[in-house]
C-alpha cells in the first residue's frame, strides 16, 4: 500500500512539473521578449529623430541605432531599414529572438519588430491657426487647396481635427493637430500631420479693440452704387459698407470701424494700403462675393501693426466669407477668433505676408489659399504678439515622433 502511494505521488509530481515548468517558462520568455522589444523601440525612436533632424544617411542611422542598443540585449542579425517618404523619416527594425524555456515545446525563437516615424517641425512658424477646441478645426472639401511656406495647426482634440476631403490638398512646411488628422478620396496632407500636438494659445488674446470702436457713427448704411468709383476715409461706419457690382472703392490709410457687414458684391473691386478693419455688431463680418477683387495691406507700424481684419470676439455666428471666383490678395493678419473663416468655391487667395487666426478654417470646392511669408521680413513685419507664430528662417526647428 505504501509503495503504491509513493508511486502515485511521484507520478503526480512528474506530471505537475511537466506542466508547470513550460507554462512558467513561457511567461518568463514573454517578459524577456517584451523587455527586448521595448529596448529596440526606444533605440529606433531615437534613431529616426536623429535621422530626421540631421538628414542622416542609412549607414549613419545604423551606427547610431547600434550605439543606442549597446549594453542592451538584442537579437543577432537585427535588420534596420530607414527611409524618407512625404516628409516623414520612417524606421523599421526586425529580427528573431532566441527563447529559453519555450524550446521545451518546440519554440526556439520568436520574431521581434519595431516601427517608428519622425518629422521636422518649424517651431513658431504657423500661419494658419484654428482655435476651436472640438470638431474639425481645418477642413478642406472638394478639390480645395492650401499651399503655404509656413505651418498649419488646429487646436481641436477631435480625431478629425484636420481633414482633407475629395481630392483636396494641404501642403505646408508643417501640419499639426491637437487631435488627429485624416484624408479620403484622393486627398493629400503633406507633410504628414503631427497629431496629439500641444495646443497653441490665441497669440492676440490680449489685443484690445480700437478705442474708436466706442465712438459715434460718422457714416450710416454707406452704399457705393454700381459702376461708381469712390474713395473712403477712416471712421465709424454704422450699418456696414456695401460695394455694389461693378464699382471701385479705394480705402485711404487708417482704421475703419464697421458696425455691420463689409459686403463686396460681384465684379467690384476694393483696394487700400495701411488699413485695418474692425468688424463688430450685427453681421460684423466680411462677405466678398463672386468675381470680387480685393487688394488690401495692413499697417506697417502702430498698435495694429500687420493687423488687417480684426473681428469682435463676440461675433461667433458671423462667418468671414470669401465667395466663388473671388480674387483676393491680402497682406496682413485675418483675426476672427470666435467665427469661421470660409473660402468658397473657386475663390483664389494670395498672401505675401499673411496669418489667419480663426475659430475654424473651411475651404470649400476648388477654393485656393496660397501663403508665401518671406523669412527675411517676418520678424519685422508682424505684430510683436505674433513672434511665436512665425520664426525667421529655419532657425526654429524641432523633431517630433509621428508614430
Amino acid at each position: 500500500m505504501f509503495k503504491n502511494e509513493h508511486g502515485n505521488v511521484s507520478l503526480i509530481f512528474a506530471l505537475s512539473t511537466a506542466i508547470v515548468v513550460p507554462v512558467g517558462g513561457l511567461a518568463i520568455d514573454a517578459r524577456w521578449q517584451a523587455s527586448v522589444q521595448q529596448d529596440i523601440k526606444d533605440a529606433l525612436d531615437a534613431t529616426v529623430l536623429m535621422a530626421a533632424r540631421d538628414q542622416a544617411s542609412e549607414s549613419e542611422a545604423r551606427t547610431f541605432f547600434e550605439a543606442q542598443l549597446k549594453g542592451h540585449s538584442s537579437p543577432a542579425g537585427l535588420e534596420l531599414d530607414v527611409w524618407v517618404e512625404d516628409g516623414v523619416t520612417h524606421g523599421r527594425a526586425s529580427g528573431n529572438l532566441p527563447t529559453f524555456f519555450s524550446g521545451l515545446i518546440g519554440i526556439n525563437q520568436v520574431p521581434v519588430t519595431a516601427e517608428a516615424g519622425a518629422t521636422v517641425v518649424r517651431r513658431g512658424s504657423n500661419c494658419v491657426l484654428a482655435l476651436a477646441p472640438d470638431k474639425t478645426g481645418v477642413s478642406l472639401n472638394s478639390k480645395s487647396l492650401i499651399e503655404a511656406n509656413c505651418g498649419v495647426h488646429s487646436n481641436s482634440t477631435s480625431s478629425e481635427s484636420i481633414f482633407a476631403n475629395s481630392q483636396s490638398v494641404l501642403r505646408a512646411t508643417s501640419v499639426s493637430a491637437s487631435g488627429g488628422a485624416g484624408v479620403n478620396s484622393g486627398s493629400t496632407i503633406s507633410p504628414a500631420a503631427v497629431t496629439s500636438a500641444p495646443g497653441i494659445a490665441d497669440p492676440l488674446a490680449s489685443l484690445a479693440p480700437p478705442s474708436e470702436a466706442s465712438g459715434s457713427c460718422q457714416f450710416s448704411d454707406l452704399k457705393v452704387d454700381a459702376g461708381v468709383t469712390q474713395t473712403l476715409r477712416p471712421g465709424v461706419y454704422c450699418g456696414g459698407i456695401t460695394v455694389n457690382s461693378g464699382s471701385v472703392v479705394r480705402f485711404n490709410p487708417g482704421i475703419y470701424i464697421i458696425r455691420g457687414e463689409l459686403l463686396v458684391n460681384s465684379h467690384s473691386r476694393i483696394s487700400g494700403q495701411s488699413v485695418m478693419f474692425y468688424l463688430m455688431g450685427d453681421k460684423g463680418r466680411t462677405n466678398f462675393n463672386s468675381f470680387a477683387r480685393v487688394e488690401l495691406t495692413a499697417p506697417k507700424n502702430g498698435p495694429y501693426k500687420s493687423i488687417l481684419f480684426f473681428q469682435a470676439r463676440d461675433r461667433n455666428d458671423d462667418e468671414m466669407i470669401i465667395n466663388s471666383d473671388g480674387n483676393i490678395q491680402l497682406e496682413g493678419v485675418v483675426y476672427n477668433p470666435s467665427s469661421d473663416l470660409v473660402w468658397n468655391s473657386d475663390s483664389s487667395g494670395d498672401g505675401s505676408k499673411m496669418i489667419t487666426i480663426s475659430h475654424r478654417f473651411i475651404g470649400n470646392s476648388d477654393s485656393t489659399l496660397k501663403i508665401n511669408n518671406p523669412d527675411d521680413a517676418s520678424d519685422n513685419y508682424f505684430h510683436p504678439m505674433l513672434k511665436k507664430m512665425f520664426a525667421s528662417g529655419q532657425s526654429g526647428t524641432s523633431t517630433r515622433l509621428v508614430y
